[in-house]
């Protein structure tokens, strides 16, 4: 009977000795959190920036000097027109608030599709970072093109009437399309529901996520009748800047994807006046421009 209680208590104290090598070799200690950006959500949209609430864990393992930061990319590219105020970061699980916004050097009008949000130590480089799918067309105030707010939508619950981003290149219901130039001229509209709107002059054919396809008709007026006289020298000058700026604004609304523009440009008509070239450039912006 003795031997066995010796037998048993050797085992028991072999068991605990090995358990608490374990912990101390690893430094871990049970209830370490894991360092994780969890969610982000939209809090407010205007026309130059965004704010995002960001729900993530913080275990303690690079100090208490940590931040979360928000910057603006396109197809994995970083934008370098942002500017962001991040947030705090605690130990545990918890939300904090940060700030997306365009700087001094952007132009009136430019688009992205990405946001990278990270967790960073101050002054050092990010030790954790995650992509999220958020498309938008940022206007800077007094910008020459109303721009297109980009809200990505999804189910909200009564408890939080937030926005909901998702990672991997999803975004949750409805929300902001793709828009490109097809190569028959065509303007193209991808929802991230798998929504396609396929745009035309007279009209357009929707096809919805379930395969099925409706086509609508428009009735429009003819547009005025362009003057027939060619420009004099000055307002020649003034008309080639005007239709530079029209494609500039037609590539910003695609996402500066050249095989779009260089759709449109097939399909303009050769031999067509300047001033015709105009209306036609702002036909197509108006069928991109529009939800």
């Amino acid at each position: 009977m003795v031997r066995n209680f010796l037998l048993r208590w050797c085992t028991y104290r072999a068991t605990w000795f090995v358990l608490v090598f374990a912990v101390a070799a690893s430094g871990a200690t049970p209830t370490q959190a894991q360092n994780n950006i969890e969610r982000v959500t939209v809090a407010s949209e205007g026309r130059d920036d965004v704010t995002f609430d960001v729900a993530y864990s913080y275990g303690g393992s690079e100090g208490d000097n940590v931040f979360i930061s928000a910057i603006m990319a396109n197809n994995g590219k970083i934008s370098s027109y942002y500017a962001h105020r991040p947030g705090g970061v605690q130990r545990g699980r918890h939300s904090t608030r940060v700030n997306l916004s365009v700087n001094q050097s952007a132009p009136n009008v430019f688009s992205t599709n990405q946001i990278r949000v990270a967790m960073y130590v101050g002054g050092k480089n990010p030790f954790m970072e995650r992509s999220f799918f958020f498309p938008k067309t940022w206007s800077r105030p007094g910008g020459e093109l109303q721009p297109v707010l980009q809200i990505v939508g999804g189910v909200k619950s009564p408890a939080d009437s937030r926005t909901p981003i998702t990672p991997s290149g999803v975004a949750l219901g409805g929300g902001a399309p793709i828009r490109r130039v097809l190569p028959n001229g065509h303007v193209e509209l991808r929802y991230p529901d798998g929504t396609i709107r396929e745009r035309y002059r007279g009209g357009e054919t929707v096809t919805n996520p379930d395969g099925s396809q409706r086509r609508l008709s428009y009735a429009s007026a003819q547009w005025p009748t362009p003057p027939s006289a060619p420009p004099d020298t000055t307002h020649a000058k003034w008309l080639d800047a005007e239709n530079t700026r029209l494609l500039d604004i037609m590539r910003t609304m695609v996402g500066n994807d050249e095989p779009s523009v260089q759709h449109y440009l097939s399909q303009e008509s050769s031999g067509i006046s300047t001033y015709q070239q105009i209306t036609s450039r702002t036909d197509a912006i108006g069928m991109l421009v529009r939800p």
